[in-house]
């Protein structure tokens, strides 16, 4: 199937679940969050402004990254994100833990999560070291 680049706006060969993203600026994604990964290791605790201008990356690229539980709010300070489930506020994913059970036992299936209680204060930023390193 033919598909139009959401990024580039080029059509290329689309395949199931590539989010509508071609394969060179998929390379040019996965590109910005090794910078953003190596970033994060080497500043643990760095903030989202201080993220995007150093490694030269849009606040909504690391919001997805944050959503797809790829990054994760370091410690317990101030998260940005809101659980679909709840709204509470949580460090990476799509839910909180108590959102994620309910759903997954209702589904049948893990959502993964590495919440953690939130505190308000700046947002602080990691990689899960398991996944990434």
């Amino acid at each position: 199937m033919i598909s139009r680049c959401r990024k580039c706006r080029m059509e290329y060969e689309a395949v199931f679940g590539d989010d509508h993203i071609c394969p060179k600026c998929r390379r040019e994604i996965e590109e910005q969050f090794d910078r953003v990964r190596a970033y994060l290791y080497d500043h643990p605790g760095a903030n989202i402004a201080t993220v995007t201008a150093e490694c030269e990356v849009t606040e909504r690229q690391v919001l997805r990254w944050l959503r797809e539980d790829r990054i994760f709010v370091a410690g317990n300070t101030g998260y940005i994100l809101k659980c679909e489930g709840c709204g509470k506020p949580i460090p990476s994913g799509v839910y909180c833990p108590e959102c994620a059970k309910r759903y997954s036992s209702a589904k049948g299936s893990g959502f993964g999560m590495n919440n953690q209680g939130a505190e308000t204060g700046k947002q602080r930023f990691a990689v899960d070291s398991r996944k990434h390193i």
